[in-house]
C-alpha cells in the first residue's frame, strides 16, 4: 500500500517494465503503475504486484500531477502527466533490462489552458 493519498495512476502496456519473471506476475497483466500523490511534486513507478518503488522523477514545480496516461505513438512509448495549472508533461518511457529500473528521458511540457488537466 501507499503511504499517502493518489492524486492519479495509470496502468503500463504488460510489455512495458522489467524483463524476465516476476512472482506473481502472469502474461497479459501490467508490469508498472505510474502514481502522483497529493503530497509529493513527482511521479512513481511502481512495479506490479508488488509496488516495489522503481523511479521517482521530479516534476520540477509546485504543482500536483491530476491525470496520467501512458501511450504509444509511432516514434515509441510515452508517459503523459496532466498537471493540475493546465500544463501536460510528456516524458518518453523506455522498458528496462532485466534487473533495472524503465528510464524516463525527454521530458517536454505544454500549456494546454488554465484549468486541471
Amino acid at each position: 500500500s501507499l503511504e499517502h493519498e493518489a492524486s492519479c495512476l495509470a496502468l503500463s502496456d504488460p510489455t512495458y517494465g522489467r524483463g524476465g519473471p516476476v512472482a506473481g506476475w502472469q502474461p497479459g497483466q501490467s508490469r508498472v503503475v505510474a502514481v502522483g500523490l497529493w503530497t509529493r511534486m513527482d511521479v512513481l513507478l511502481l512495479e506490479l504486484p508488488t509496488l516495489q518503488l522503481m523511479r521517482a522523477e521530479p516534476l520540477l514545480g509546485d504543482v500536483m500531477p491530476r491525470s496520467l496516461l501512458f501511450v504509444a505513438f509511432e516514434r515509441g512509448n510515452y508517459l503523459l502527466c496532466g498537471m493540475g495549472d493546465g500544463h501536460l508533461i510528456s516524458y518518453c518511457f523506455h522498458s528496462s533490462a532485466p534487473g533495472l529500473a524503465p528510464a524516463l528521458s525527454e521530458r517536454k511540457q505544454v500549456p494546454l489552458g488554465t484549468q486541471p488537466v
